[in-house]
């Protein structure tokens, strides 16, 4: 599995202002600048994936911090991020950190070990978030979040939303119902500005904060995609519409809009963010 990187010229300023606006385009009819991951043998034949700095299997997230650097890769396959303090250059570039497995050769979910802080089984979305990072740890059902961007191997994070506590996995926390502080497979994220959207796939929903959780386990203050917080209906119980969902998988702010891939409805959502000082989003759906 590879990661193709572009980026600017290594003489080329970051903008003014927020230097962590990646500067566009950033993508070049050159082709990428650099591929990662893509481990092959002589002949030209892919090789195992075994786990090292320099392999990924199945990535499904990243999140370039500022143009040149630090980048993180939800390495998901092997249940690791892996971090580069510059944005690389070269082809197979090695990653300087590792966060979810002992050192940069060993895989397996949770690390083959008890869930922790510094265990993942599954990662897939990543989002800077504040100064810091977001991870939807999937198949732990939890998103972890870092007030300040990690730039050490190992480095646990400062909160958990969807969990009670570090060491809990539990599918909506063991319960028959989800609630506005459980999560079923989340595999998206997003930021924008102090608020945090997350797509809280199994339960066929969007939850959002409007402010950064301050203890583990804080509920949402808004849900997308159903009635209310108690349900998990794949289209609301009902037929799609433009409130409901059905497999929402990933996550992105586009310009004043947050956009929603409805994977199981073969679409896309962008929900209007409410200018007239109200709810935070308006309803106003586009299918």
């Amino acid at each position: 599995m590879s990661l193709a990187v572009r980026m600017l010229q290594p003489c080329q300023a970051p903008p003014a202002g927020d230097e962590r606006d990646v500067p566009v385009p950033l993508w070049s009819a050159e082709g990428p600048v650099a591929i990662l991951g893509d481990d092959r043998d002589a002949e030209g034949f892919p090789v195992p994936v075994a786990p090292s700095p320099r392999t990924l299997f199945g990535p499904r997230g990243c999140c370039l911090m500022r143009a040149h650097g630090p980048l993180w890769i939800a390495d998901t396959g092997h249940h690791r991020l892996l971090g580069w303090q510059c944005c690389p250059t070269e082809d197979g570039g090695a990653a300087d950190w590792v966060i979810g497995q002992p050192d940069f050769f060993s895989e397996g979910r949770n690390a083959r070990t008890d869930p922790g802080p510094t265990t993942l089984n599954v990662p897939t979305g990543m989002s800077a978030y504040g100064d810091g990072l977001a991870v939807a740890d999937a198949w732990n059902h939890r998103v972890l979040i870092w007030r300040r961007l990690p730039l050490n191997s190992h480095c646990p994070p400062d909160l958990v939303v969807g969990q009670e506590g570090f060491e809990n996995v539990a599918i909506n926390r063991g319960r028959s119902t989800p609630r506005a502080d459980t999560l079923y497979w989340p595999y998206g994220v997003s930021a924008w500005g102090e608020a945090l959207a997350v797509a809280d796939t199994g339960n066929r929903r969007v939850l959002i904060w409007f402010t950064p959780p301050e203890r583990n386990g804080q509920p949402a203050d808004l849900v997308l995609g159903q009635a209310g917080f108690d349900r998990r209906e794949e289209n609301a119980g009902g037929e799609p519409s433009a409130m409901s969902m059905r497999w929402p998988h990933a996550l992105a702010r586009w310009g004043d809009a947050l956009c929603v891939a409805d994977a199981g409805n073969n679409r896309l959502m962008n929900f209007l963010r409410d200018g007239k000082g109200g709810s935070w989003l308006s309803l106003h759906t586009e299918a």
